[in-house]
């Protein structure tokens, strides 16, 4: 079913980025899907999973909620990065310069998407030392979604300045002899 010669650091972006998002999907989804279940177990039945009356934890729906809904953002995201980064590429008729780093960026955000998800609820109670690992996987995360940025502007600035410089050149104001 695979091209001849179709390896995985051949695959365009946009595909390692559906692979991202389909990591996503299956991981966080299940997570959802439980959560919902506990929620109406707990009003038809009147279990109390999540209800303190009842020796339940509120907090608990909260990490549930937030370990599915913090990736489910990048569900709708990186597609849109993947594209990004092929339009690019294709526009400016040059190689994507780190494709490697691109590719283990787009998964990178969808692992790490689900590491983070307690840095919406700083404020609940959690304890110090949490806390502090919580905030360092948050920064990572954000180093790696900086990555993709920062890629797609050096590749898009470096023909930008070629640009230019062929501008000014033609036109004498520099003289590249």
């Amino acid at each position: 079913m695979r091209a001849p010669g179709m390896t995985w650091f051949r695959l365009p972006l946009f595909v390692w980025a559906h692979y991202a998002t389909s990591i996503v999907m299956i991981l966080g989804t299940p997570v959802i899907a439980i959560t919902l279940g506990l929620a109406a177990m707990e009003r038809v039945f009147g279990l109390g999973f999540f209800n303190p009356a009842m020796g339940g934890d509120p907090i608990l729906f909260q990490h549930l909620f937030w370990f599915y809904s913090h990736p489910a953002v990048y569900i709708m995201i990186l597609p849109a990065m993947g594209v990004i980064s092929e339009l690019i590429p294709t526009f400016a008729r040059k190689r994507l310069f780190g494709y490697h780093f691109v590719a283990a960026a787009s998964l990178a955000i969808a692992v790490i998407g689900f590491l983070v998800w307690t840095h919406h609820m700083f404020v609940t109670g959690q304890s110090t030392y949490a806390a502090v690992a919580f905030s360092f996987l948050t920064l990572s995360w954000r180093y790696r979604r900086q990555s993709r940025r920062l890629t797609g502007r050096r590749h898009c600035l470096a023909d930008r300045f070629r640009s230019i410089r062929r501008c000014c050149t033609r036109s004498g104001f520099l003289d590249c002899s």
